[in-house]
């Protein structure tokens, strides 16, 4: 449905209370209760990628590289719930120059996500 618009990415999440737990962190959770699985739906170009590390980031390895004029595509790889390899795409632009095995730190905001009941 969303990814009529544009590229995506997509993963899951369990509501634990005032949060959803996420394979890339935590997101505030206003809508869902305890223990709904939620599909969680965020453009490839508001994932934050940086080289510092805070409390709300996540650690991620670089899979691919792709540079497109200013616009850098990074495909970066987590493990998600499951402890299943899962790789998104990220676009960034303004980072040192990349390449596969990097390791950086990856910021979700929940301002920039989508959020969905599983069925």
């Amino acid at each position: 449905m969303a990814s009529f618009f544009g590229e995506i990415n997509s993963f899951n999440g369990v509501s634990k209370g005032s949060w959803i737990e996420t394979p890339l962190g935590s997101i505030q959770n206003n809508q869902y209760p305890i223990g709904i699985e939620v599909n969680i739906v965020i453009r490839p170009d508001r994932l934050k990628l940086s080289q510092e590390k805070n409390t709300n980031s996540k650690n991620i390895v670089v899979q691919s590289v792709k540079y497109v004029g200013e616009t850098i595509h990074v495909w970066i790889e987590f493990a998600d719930h499951g402890n299943q390899s899962k790789t998104i795409l990220t676009k960034q632009s303004g980072l040192p120059k990349l390449k596969k095995g990097d390791h950086l730190q990856l910021e979700i905001s929940e301002n920039d996500t989508f959020i969905f009941p599983t069925v």
